[in-house]
């Protein structure tokens, strides 16, 4: 293969690396060829440099808060709209059970007249 054909298969399989894997797999790549690792270390500088955070705005602050506010906003939505459907389903269950235990004593009533 060519110089740019290995390039882009090297290049490749850096970009599937994180920023801090980069240099150690180059290192072993071509770890017996001195030359050649220096040579890739050049030709790819940009992808082996450290990536810089950038500093935190407070615009971006403000709207990490907000979202942060409407998720737990959302959060007590949902909680309260599963405590209301839980009373619901608690006094349906006693409602059925209820009315399972008047029909039990409706049909021993009903067994001991007939006996």
């Amino acid at each position: 293969p060519s110089n740019e054909e290995v390039y882009d298969i090297v290049k490749t399989r850096l970009l599937a690396l994180s920023p801090q894997e980069r240099a150690g797999f180059l290192e072993e790549l071509f770890a017996d060829d001195p030359d050649v690792l220096a040579a890739v270390r050049n030709k790819f500088a940009d992808l082996l440099a450290e990536p810089v955070a950038e500093p935190v705005t407070d615009t971006a602050n403000a709207a990490a808060r907000e979202a942060a506010e409407a998720a737990a906003k959302k959060i007590e939505d949902l909680r309260a709209q599963l405590a209301d459907k839980k009373a619901e389903t608690e006094a349906a269950a006693r409602k059925t059970a209820e009315a399972a235990d008047e029909k039990i004593v409706a049909l021993r009533a009903q067994l001991a007249a007939e006996q």
